[in-house]
């Protein structure tokens, strides 16, 4: 018992030397972070976690469109001869795609925003639980995009 008990402890240094590191790593970019942050659903180490995954140049990007596509949150459009064979989530996005889910669960309990509840409602009406919280997952990744172009406007001084 002792023994698993110092392999957690060793563990436990392990993630809070990580989370340390990555804090520190992160100190350039808190003025995103904290902008991100005001979405609901978005925590601060969430935003850290996106903005590592996308980075903060959003030129690199052609529309919010072409980042959905990238993280992997649009359908793919798998059809031939007039037949559909797969609408299903693209496999992209394997680190990014499944922390927007998460930050989409947690949007959609918050009570003081219900934005983002409000469209899910309507959305799950129709589509599901599943699409609509890729639907909300997509909104918030596009909301991210516009914030990250607008910042990046005003470093420019466009």
């Amino acid at each position: 018992m002792k023994v698993c008990r110092k392999h957690y402890d060793f563990i436990n240094l392990c993630v809070s030397e990580l989370d340390k590191a990555i804090s520190q790593l992160a100190k350039p970019y808190q003025d995103l972070i904290d902008i991100s942050v005001t979405l609901p659903g978005i925590t601060e180490k969430s935003a850290t976690y996106i903005i590592a995954e996308i980075g903060t140049d959003m030129t690199v990007f052609k529309s919010d469109k072409h980042l959905c596509s990238w993280a992997g949150l649009t359908p793919q459009n798998n059809e031939s001869a007039g037949k559909k064979k797969s609408v299903h989530v693209s496999r992209a996005g394997v680190y990014l795609k499944p922390l927007l889910i998460q930050c989409a669960n947690a949007a959609i309990r918050d009570k003081k925003n219900p934005y983002f509840r409000i469209k899910y409602e309507r959305i799950k009406k129709r589509r599901g639980h599943k699409r609509a919280i890729v639907a909300i997952a997509r909104m918030i990744l596009t909301c991210l995009y516009c914030i990250g172009n607008n910042i990046l406007r005003k470093l420019l001084n466009f």
